[in-house]
């Protein structure tokens, strides 16, 4: 009876001078070595939502549910980057409140 050809499994078709070990350990060394890349938040999207957590939680007026909602309003870099433009004051608060209500 004849079997066909003779196949290598795939795990034969090379033979590593390295014991398993030593390449587990080379893996792992490469893999620690090399930066692990992580999304990056703009700095604007940061500043605006610091901005708005100092001045507005806690503040009367403000339930943590708009403020909630303000860390979502940040999401759009434009709206932060005006948000963080503003001195504060009343235009701020106004314009805040507008853009949440634009929200619900």
């Amino acid at each position: 009876m004849d079997s066909g050809p003779l196949v290598t499994p795939l795990g034969c078709v090379r033979q590593c001078s390295e014991a398993p070990v030593i390449r587990l350990v080379n893996a792992v060394e490469k893999m620690m070595s090399t930066p692990i890349i992580l999304p990056t938040i703009s700095s604007v999207i940061q500043q605006a939502i610091t901005k708005l957590r100092e001045n507005y939680k806690g503040k009367e007026g403000w339930p943590t549910v708009d403020i909630i909602a303000g860390y979502k309003l940040f999401e759009n870099t434009i709206k932060a980057e005006i948000f963080v433009a503003l001195d504060g004051g009343e235009d701020e608060e106004l314009w805040l409140r507008g853009q949440l209500q634009d929200m619900y």
